[in-house]
């Protein structure tokens, strides 16, 4: 299970917390791999890595739109799927969130944890001695939100055996984490579908919304699309949108 986020700055209009679910990591990080290769996207830092990181925020040439192009073709022929969750800064109103004399860093602390844990809560089903596996990110690293998940998810209710086994910080740019990335680009492509999105990343978002429409299922799958998403509950998501779902919370939630 990948975990990364979209939209943490101060001028964002949107927030958006992805998590990859991937039952069966190998075939999908070799053909993620395999695209790699077969375009030649080969690392040319210092790093220790074959292959450069793919990274929808710095899709700035056509190879890289390529590349993201390849992982959006892996993600939807692979059993694997995607949950977010979606919210308009627009509508924050700490007072949801805390007492009136507490400050809104607390506040927005208790939200990024409550987001995460709903987010999980709704697969906690198909979990078992689980992989989280993060990047550096930065709800995670100010809000303290990995202890939240420690505490709610390592021994379940009836205190057999964890939910989630091991929490990893990862440097996604490494070779053996492909996944990562691709967790990346899903939860960039449904905040830049939110907001705006320019040049060669635009193509890779277009390429997304396009394939995602062609998955078959109970309801079709709209990238981005606010109004779309809000007429479903959290609850009936993984129903209508077994593969990839986006789920706009609001304060009623």
């Amino acid at each position: 299970m990948y975990l990364d986020e979209a939209g943490t700055h101060d001028d964002a209009e949107w927030l958006v917390i992805g998590m990859l679910f991937v039952p069966s990591h190998g075939p999908l990080h070799a053909d993620l791999l395999s695209v790699k290769k077969s375009l030649q996207f080969l690392n040319r830092t210092t790093r220790n890595a074959s292959y450069a990181e793919f990274s929808l925020k710095n899709c700035r040439n056509a190879k890289s739109a390529r590349v993201g192009q390849g992982f959006v073709d892996a993600f939807c022929s692979h059993d694997c799927y995607f949950r977010c969750l979606a919210f308009e800064w627009s509508m924050w109103r700490g007072k949801y969130f805390g007492q009136a004399f507490e400050s809104d860093a607390l506040k927005k602390r208790r939200a990024y944890k409550k987001w995460c844990e709903m987010l999980l809560h709704g697969e906690r089903g198909a979990l078992h001695l689980t992989d989280l596996i993060l990047d550096e990110l930065r709800i995670v690293r100010q809000y303290d939100v990995l202890d939240a998940l420690k505490d709610r998810f390592t021994m379940n209710y009836r205190g057999e055996c964890p939910w989630i086994k091991r929490f990893v910080h990862a440097k996604s740019w490494q070779d053996e984490h492909q996944c990562l990335q691709l967790c990346d680009l899903l939860t960039g492509g449904v905040y830049r579908a939110l907001t705006r999105c320019d040049n060669h990343a635009r193509s890779v978002v277009d390429h997304l919304r396009s394939k995602l429409l062609q998955i078959e299922g109970p309801r079709p799958i709209l990238l981005g699309e606010a109004s779309h998403w809000k007429g479903f509950h959290r609850r009936t998501l993984r129903e209508h949108f077994p593969k990839f779902s986006q789920w706009v919370w609001k304060p009623s939630d």
